[in-house]
């Protein structure tokens, strides 16, 4: 059997920079030379090849320490919550929308001092 290019490991934080997109998440499943990443706003995607990934002309993957940000993702999740921001990076909108959404009833969530600081997680 041939050995694949394998240049990261379950369990590393990884930043991936392309063009106009900077990600942080962490590789929670690799097999061959294919791998899955956990970003931090909680989407998980597919590397079919990752040296193309790591090694493309416009983009760039390294090996970062966990962000300071991770602990607080991990725990939000723990109390099936997420924050606007990660909300609205998670479906692809803007916190703007995220809050008009609340407001509006179509999502549930939390507010402090009369601001929406979460969205509870459908379960």
């Amino acid at each position: 059997m041939t050995d694949f290019y394998q240049p990261f490991t379950v369990g590393q934080w990884i930043l991936w920079t392309t063009h106009g997109l900077v990600r942080q998440g962490q590789v929670v499943h690799t097999e061959g030379c294919s791998m899955i990443v956990r970003w931090l706003d909680g989407e998980e995607q597919v590397f079919p090849v990752v040296e193309y990934a790591a090694r493309g002309l416009s983009s760039r993957m390294e090996v970062i320490q966990r962000p300071r940000e991770a602990l607080r993702v991990q725990r939000d999740a723990k109390r099936g919550v997420m924050s606007v921001q990660r909300a609205a990076s998670s479906l692809g909108t803007t916190p703007k929308r995220i809050r008009a959404m609340l407001r509006a009833g179509q999502l549930r969530g939390h507010q402090r001092d009369g601001k929406w600081v979460s969205v509870e997680l459908e379960t």
